[in-house]
């Protein structure tokens, strides 16, 4: 495993590419989120797709607005539970995995964002946690260590390391 930004591991043997998306669902206060992960040729290496549902009521996403930094971090934050399930494609064949997950995003009186992460698998029960920190400016988050995510109209993102050629040369 490789570890690009802070915390943030990597299921792959080679230095690799992640990115992240997100999909809201106008019906329910839910969302889908996928994260891409290529090796360094471009090869789709591992894909992790999160179905995640959030405990309390939201916003509505028609009606974010973009004038303010709290209307854009809105939609994300609160508690989302969801059954993640993560493929991973080799050599000797295809894995797949699935694990709860818990996502909770608040943020601060000072304006940091807290981004906490537990996952316990189904297959080996082991639990994972995860702690970020991270800055808002208007529809960026800057996370300490180097994960950047741009919050986008309706309340989707898309998440990527801040300086991927240092990333991968650090892992190396």
């Amino acid at each position: 495993m490789y570890v690009f930004s802070r915390n943030l591991k990597l299921p792959s043997r080679h230095p690799s590419v992640v990115c992240e998306s997100c999909l809201y669902s106008l019906n329910k206060d839910m969302r889908a989120r996928a994260f891409h992960i290529m090796d360094p040729s471009g090869v789709l290496d591992t894909l992790l797709i999160f179905l995640e549902q959030r405990d309390e009521a939201a916003p509505c996403i028609l009606s974010c607005g973009f004038s303010d930094d709290q209307d854009k971090i809105s939609l994300l934050l609160g508690q989302w539970n969801s059954l993640s399930i993560t493929k991973r494609s080799g050599i000797y064949g295809a894995t797949i995995e699935k694990a709860e997950t818990v996502t909770k995003l608040e943020v601060t009186r000072g304006g940091q964002l807290i981004h906490e992460f537990s996952s316990l698998s189904y297959g080996s029960g082991a639990t994972t946690n995860v702690n970020w920190r991270g800055k808002i400016s208007r529809n960026i988050i800057n996370y300490d260590g180097g994960f950047h995510v741009t919050i986008l109209l309706g309340g989707m993102y898309m998440g990527f390391p801040c300086d991927i050629f240092k990333s991968v040369v650090e892992s190396q």
